[in-house]
């Protein structure tokens, strides 16, 4: 089926409608970019935003002692960024947030109970027990307000194995939870937060060109059900030559066969051996042939309307942020908002997103595939990666949604994502693909 060329943003018509940038029914307007105006708006007041976040961010967190910062929410429609501080800002952060204002981006300061690296070390104290699955924990992480930490339970299984204590609320001090999460109770806020196991996206566009892998394509080893490819990557060997590699999520990785197109065409090398990130749940592995340096765009795959678009670079995500979601199976879906970052399903550390319209993000078969966001540097016509497929929030129920290609399969509007700067950083000499890149054997 021919792909056509198609726009990520057009799809933030639909979220946009309910923030109430564009009116019911109406078609947005839209210039040559394609990029409906209202986007435009939206987008451009969060690229400043998180700018402004990570210079905030990084003198913040390179502070020798703790400055108080606790936590960021990006809010583009009122074009304001919200920092949360444990006392008062100081010193050289402090100058940077005023000059921060000056650059027009409206900062507000709220306090917050305790510093991001006071939560960070309580969330540390307890991510061994999370990642071991110790007495039932699913997940922990720090609330983005900074007012405490949250540590997820799946308490359908605690309430099985301790009968006696299942009709007692479960709190921090439950002694039915590791002395870890006790101890974190009685020095910071710690909510208990009912939960169970995370589910993760794998089932079972199509036809991929070797030569040339994009993220958001399908993928699959022998053996293995049907994934989406993440973005390309560039790794430098030590005697200084580019290698093009394909990120995709670690889980999909079930043994060291070779990774295949949804036709059968072959497309990377299975060996995994130094570029797999369980804390990131990615593995990066060589290309067999190429990369492009793009992404999927627009339809699913075994859909019409595909089209692709170019990698532009990398970030980091805050909560707030507006990002677009391109699973092989489900699509694009720019509906989508961040409402947590850096909190631990298990043993992998991941960002969260949700719907704003209450449509599906992801499902089975988009494990892998690309996160991102689009701007106004280049006039909307590239991607900056954001972050790789992860899967669906344990409690989270399936819908049923409907692939041309697979048919019916689950999908959820809220799904976990890892950040993608983190698992480049996961493999050394490793940075993010911006262009064609086709295998070179050496000197």
């Amino acid at each position: 089926m021919p792909r056509k060329l198609t726009t990520a943003a057009v799809a933030l018509s639909a979220a946009l409608s309910l923030l109430g940038a564009a009116p019911a029914f109406a078609r947005p307007a839209t210039d040559s970019s394609g990029v409906p105006a209202a986007a435009k708006q939206l987008l451009a007041a969060q690229a400043s935003l998180d700018a402004a976040a990570a210079r905030i961010q990084a003198l913040a967190e390179a502070a020798p002692s703790d400055s108080g910062y606790a936590g960021t929410w990006v809010d583009a429609g009122t074009r304001t960024l919200v920092l949360y501080w444990k006392g008062a800002p100081s010193g050289d952060v402090a100058r940077r947030i005023e000059a921060e204002k000056s650059r027009t981006v409206h900062v507000s300061i709220k306090p917050a109970a305790y510093s991001a690296r006071r939560l960070a070390a309580e969330v540390e104290s307890i991510r061994p027990a999370v990642a071991a699955g110790q007495d039932h924990l699913v997940g922990v992480g720090a609330r983005p307000d900074g007012s405490g930490i949250d540590v997820k339970v799946d308490t359908a299984a605690a309430a099985k194995a301790h009968p006696a204590s299942a009709a007692a609320p479960l709190n921090s001090q439950s002694e039915i939870l590791p002395a870890a999460v006790r101890a974190a109770g009685s020095r910071v806020d710690t909510r208990i937060v009912p939960s169970a196991p995370g589910g993760l996206y794998v089932t079972s566009r199509e036809n991929e060109n070797p030569a040339d892998v994009m993220a958001g394509a399908l993928i699959h080893q022998g053996g293995g059900g049907i994934c989406s490819t993440g973005f390309g990557a560039i790794w430098r060997s030590g005697w200084g030559h580019d290698y093009p590699q394909i990120m995709t999520a670690l889980h999909c990785q079930v043994n060291t066969n070779a990774w295949y197109s949804q036709t059968g065409a072959r497309l990377a090398n299975g060996d995994y051996t130094n570029s797999a990130s369980p804390a990131t749940d990615s593995v990066i592995v060589a290309a067999d042939n190429g990369i492009a340096g793009r992404g999927w765009d627009g339809g699913a795959a075994g859909a019409p309307n595909q089209g692709t678009k170019p990698v532009s670079g990398a970030a980091h995500t805050n909560p707030g942020d507006y990002l677009c979601f391109s699973g092989g199976i489900t699509g694009i879906n720019c509906a989508a908002r961040t409402t947590a970052v850096g909190q631990w399903d298990g043993a992998v550390k991941v960002d969260i997103a949700t719907s704003t319209d209450g449509s599906n993000l992801a499902g089975h078969g988009d494990s892998g595939g690309p996160v991102f966001t689009v701007g106004p540097a280049d006039n909307w016509a590239s991607w900056t990666a954001r972050g790789i497929i992860h899967g669906r929030p344990g409690t989270m129920a399936e819908n049923t949604c409907h692939s041309p290609l697979v048919g019916d399969y689950g999908c959820t509007p809220t799904v976990e994502f890892t950040d993608v700067v983190d698992a480049l950083a996961a493999v050394p000499n490793t940075r993010i693909a911006t262009g064609h890149l086709t295998w070179t054997s050496g000197p």
